[in-house]
């Protein structure tokens, strides 16, 4: 099964003897992606969690444009809440190398396949930190 999507790729799942085994790829967001796409989801399920409490999926304003190509894109952006409505700013570099763009975010905006994002489009997102109403 091949993985549709950016960044995250490659990645292996499989059992080794009784145990889930997930190999995830080697650039830093990648990494970083996979493991909240992949990781968490099955970590929460095997203690016994619904997977999807935390992958809670919200819609906000963005704030940057993008055009997808054929795979679904995770673009690292910081959500803040500005008159009524989340707003997502996206960190200018989505390069899969540049680590700082998932510290410096607080949330990741879902992009699907062979999509234009213009600014002011609605797009999905999840957060991956607590969101903190302050720090707009």
């Amino acid at each position: 099964m091949a993985l549709s999507m950016k960044p995250g790729k490659p990645l292996a799942f499989g059992h080794v003897k009784d145990t889930p085994f997930i190999g995830l790829p080697g650039n830093p967001v990648s990494t970083f992606v996979g493991a909240h796409v992949f990781v968490l989801p099955l970590l929460k399920r095997l203690a016994g969690e619904s997977a999807s409490s935390s992958s809670l999926r919200l819609v906000g304003r963005a704030q940057f444009s993008v055009t997808t190509q054929i795979r679904q894109e995770y673009v690292r952006v910081k959500a803040t809440w500005q008159e009524g409505q989340w707003c997502l700013s996206a960190y200018p570099n989505q390069n899969s190398g540049v680590l700082s763009s998932a510290v410096w975010g607080n949330a990741m905006a879902i992009i699907p396949p062979a999509t234009q994002v213009v600014e002011g489009s609605e797009v999905s997102f999840v957060f991956y930190t607590t969101p903190n109403p302050d720090s707009n």
